[in-house]
This record gives C-alpha cells, sequence and structure tokens, in this order.
C-alpha cells in the first residue's frame, strides 16, 4: 500500500545582517594585524627586550575587531590587563604600543604602564585595569592567598585561583580544600561585577576537587560586597574533563 508523505513546511531561518566587503577586509586586517604585533611582542618578551609581565592577546583577535567597529567613535573603551588588541583595533599606532612596552617616556603611558596599561585617550581608550586576588582555605584552618601571574604563555598564563590551589597542593598535599574566595578590584572596574574563574582554573578546581575525593566552595565576591557562593566546581563547569 502506498504511503503519502506529508507535506512538511520548511522553516525560514532568520535573515543574516549583511556586510559590506570594505568591512569584512577591514576585519581581517585588524586581526592580522593584532596577531602579527602579539606574534613580535612574545618572541621579543623571551628576548628579554623588556621586562614586566607580558599578556597576549592571540587568538581573541575577533573578539575586538568586531566590537571595536560595533562602536561609535565617540564611545569609550576599558577592558582588563590583556590589553594589546583593544588599541590597535582603535587605530593607534602599533609602533607607539611597541614603544611603551620598551618603556620610552614619549609613548601612549610615559613609559609607565608597559603591557598591562596602555591608553590612549584619542582613540578613547581608557586603559588596561584589574587585579584579581583568590584565597583558598584548607580543612586544617589554614589560608594560601594568591594573585594573578600571567606572563607570555600562550594563551593564558597562571591566573589568582591556580596560583593559590598550586602553591597549597605543593606545600599541603595532605590537606583539603574546604573553600577558595575569588575577588576582583580595579579602579574602572565596576564595584557590582563578580569575577568568575578562567575555564583553565574551572579545570584546576575540578582536578583538585577529584583528587581530594570532596567537592569545596567557590566564593565570589565584588568590590561592593556582592557575593555569590557554589558548593561545587562542577556548578561552574559541569563538563569538566575526567569526571565520570
Amino acid at each position: 500500500m502506498a504511503i503519502k508523505a506529508a507535506a512538511v513546511s520548511k522553516k525560514e531561518s532568520p535573515e543574516k545582517t549583511k556586510f559590506s566587503k570594505e568591512t569584512y577586509v577591514k576585519w581581517y586586517k585588524d586581526m592580522l594585524l593584532i596577531r602579527k604585533f602579539e606574534e613580535k611582542t612574545g618572541q621579543l618578551y623571551i628576548q628579554q627586550k623588556f621586562g614586566g609581565f607580558c599578556h597576549l592577546y592571540i587568538g581573541q583577535e575577533a573578539i575586538v575587531a568586531g566590537t571595536a567597529s560595533a562602536c561609535r567613535t565617540s564611545d569609550k573603551h576599558m577592558t582588563a590587563y590583556r590589553d594589546h588588541g583593544h588599541p590597535i583595533a582603535l587605530g593607534t599606532d602599533p609602533r607607539i604600543l611597541m614603544d611603551e612596552l620598551y618603556g620610552r617616556s614619549t609613548r601612549c603611558s610615559k613609559g609607565k604602564g608597559g603591557s598591562m596599561h596602555f591608553f590612549d585617550k584619542e582613540k578613547n581608550f581608557m586603559g588596561g585595569h584589574g587585579i584579581v586576588g583568590a584565597a583558598v582555605l584548607l580543612e586544617n584552618g589554614l589560608i594560601v592567598e594568591g594573585n594573578n601571574q600571567e606572563n607570555v604563555a600562550y594563551p593564558s598564563g597562571l591566573c589568582a585561583e591556580r596560583v593559590a590551589l598550586f602553591y597549597a597542593g605543593a606545600n599541603y598535599p595532605n590537606v583539603k580544600v574546604d573553600t577558595i574566595c575569588i575577588v576582583a578590584k580595579g579602579d574602572l572596574l565596576p564595584k557590582e561585577n563578580l569575577l568568575t574563574p578562567c575555564g583553565g582554573c574551572r579545570q584546576v578546581m575540578i582536578e583538585t576537587e577529584n583528587r581530594q575525593k570532596q567537592a569545596f566552595r567557590t566564593i565570589l565576591v565584588s568590590q561592593n560586597n556582592k557575593v555569590m557562593i557554589f558548593e561545587s566546581a562542577l556548578d561552574l563547569l559541569p563538563f569538566a574533563f575526567g569526571v565520570i
């Protein structure tokens, strides 16, 4: 017996925003320029041509290329300490930024900002800011502290959470972690903002729970004392590696 198939209506997908060829080319050029700048910066930093911390934007170029092009010229911009890509996307001459890394007093932050504190008032870039701290409470009552120790790693360095957990694990391997508290502070960072751990830190937190066979609390605190509590790192990363 022949069966007549019912007609299925095809749901129309929403119309995509169309951009000009010139826009796509500009995005590509911005991303390529940022990548080349960061690759050279990483090489020079490894060669110890300049000191201090060095935070690269490799792998994130598309984010700032898109967001910068969507803003008005009058809009002001600020970011955290991984700030190389932002002024480039806004039109700052990369040579000025490279000179800042070398500490030249005639450049965008008078040679005092270095990698973490680029600033360009003419482009409405209000600089890179932010300090992250973490404190780990062990089950014996001891508190271990850590702050962000990022460097030329590709693409992430050591955040405060990992610094504290690695220190606790190395120095107190048989003592379980009870709680980790994470606080972010910066003059231009919104006081109500809670800073969540990055993906790398969440994985390390879960591996710590797995190793000690016990979950621990994560407390996030803003500058105006807004608090959020998680009972396990799995609440932050439910599909982590190594979780059965």
